[in-house]
């Protein structure tokens, strides 16, 4: 018994020499990089090189900044060790130069980074004003993702024609990996699924400060007998895309959107979460099928299996909006010259979407702001107005 005494004493004692010593020790000091940031300017850029804003993220707890750079076109900044996002930007009239890295790592007393810049200019023609992705819950607390729609704005002075316009939602996820990256380092996007509206060239006119809806079902989704909570009546829509398939509706009111191409062997529908992009461009409707078949694109899943889609050559895209998780992507689908941001929604069937935010009026008509970076462009978890512009 006394053997036993004495051992418990010895390692309480133990325990507190050795908690004293951690309690004691001094916190590890923080580490800091000083980074120079080099800009990397296109062949055809003439401007000067200062002031081009580099903004930068810490990934892991959030901080930021912003550092502009010299005449030289190099900025330097003193930041801790970790993992960063940076971006770089810069307007020329009306040509925005941008570019980012992603989780770029600082773990040195002294470090380059370089920041390649692309030309994009920004939409005089169409833009996408609102994706509505979210769904929404029923009374029974169901969800119910039917009533999902996009809004594609004339952001023009003049009249313009939807017949042609295509719609499209990326194969990649911003939640996941990149399974298509080979395509988008050539600048290329794969679609998940592509639907264009019908027409012979002039059949579907849209005036400046006017828009199109592009629904998934062409119904007043707030009648009682489908979902009192929806936000949307859809019966407004101009198109709807549709799927042959048990599961969906073919509303006759509604025109059918041309269906090229689906990854689902079921319905095709926006996620819920919104971990895609978004974009559009538009030729005529007797091109189209020839188009995609000279841009096949095919790859290797991770589980083993072979996917077939179409790469899109990002210069035929008009507008893109990429979203992702509120605090961010794991991994970019589109060029920083589409879309250089992202913008989101909170949860899944909230009844919440994102939405274009007005810029300024001229004589008479509402010019949406299009920077080409979904961050500054685009208002989150914004209530659904489709027709409405809101100020």
């Amino acid at each position: 018994m006394k053997k036993m005494k004495q051992f418990i004493q010895k390692t309480a004692l133990l325990s507190i020499i050795v908690a004293t010593m951690f309690a004691c020790k001094p916190d590890e000091p923080i580490q800091f990089s000083n980074v120079t940031i080099n800009v990397e300017f296109p062949n055809d850029y003439i401007d000067s090189k200062n002031d081009v804003v580099i903004q930068w993220e810490n990934i892991a707890n959030k901080t930021s900044g912003e550092v502009k750079t010299n005449n030289s076109g190099k900025a330097t900044v003193k930041i801790e060790h970790g993992n960063y996002n940076f971006f770089a930007s810069k307007k020329s009239e009306a040509i925005y130069y941008q570019g980012k890295i992603d989780n770029y790592a600082i773990n040195s007393e002294t470090i380059e980074v370089t920041i390649k810049l692309s030309a994009s200019k920004a939409s005089s023609t169409w833009v996408i004003k609102e994706v509505y992705f979210t769904g929404s819950k029923t009374p029974a607390d169901k969800n119910y993702f039917k009533d999902q729609y996009i809004e594609i704005y004339n952001n023009s002075d003049e009249t313009l024609y939807a017949d042609g316009l295509i719609f499209c939602k990326t194969y990649d996820n911003t939640a996941l990996e990149n399974n298509w990256g080979q395509y988008k380092e050539k600048n290329e996007i794969v679609p998940s699924f592509i639907f264009q509206v019908p027409g012979s060239g002039k059949e579907h006119p849209v005036a400046p400060g006017k828009s199109i809806i592009l629904a998934d079902q062409g119904l007043n989704h707030k009648l009682d007998t489908l979902n009192p909570n929806s936000p949307v009546d859809m019966s407004i829509a101009d198109f709807e895309w549709y799927d042959d398939h048990k599961l969906d509706i073919d509303v006759p009111e509604v025109p059918n959107l041309i269906k090229y191409y689906s990854s689902s062997a079921s319905i095709s529908m926006l996620h819920t979460r919104g971990y895609e992009g978004y974009y559009i461009f538009q030729m005529p409707v007797a091109e189209t099928q020839a188009f995609l078949d000279a841009h096949p694109a095919t790859t290797t899943m991770p589980n083993g299996t072979t996917k077939s889609s179409y790469a899109i050559p990002a210069k035929y895209i008009i507008d893109a909006v990429q979203c992702a998780e509120p605090s961010g992507y794991t991994s970019t689908v589109f060029p920083a010259s589409l879309d250089a941001g992202y913008t989101y929604c909170d949860a899944a069937y909230i009844g919440k979407c994102v939405q274009r935010k007005f810029e300024k009026e001229e004589n008479g008509r509402a010019i949406l702001k299009d920077s080409n970076n979904s961050t500054n462009d685009f208002t989150p978890n914004a209530t659904p107005s489709p027709r409405v512009i809101v100020k």
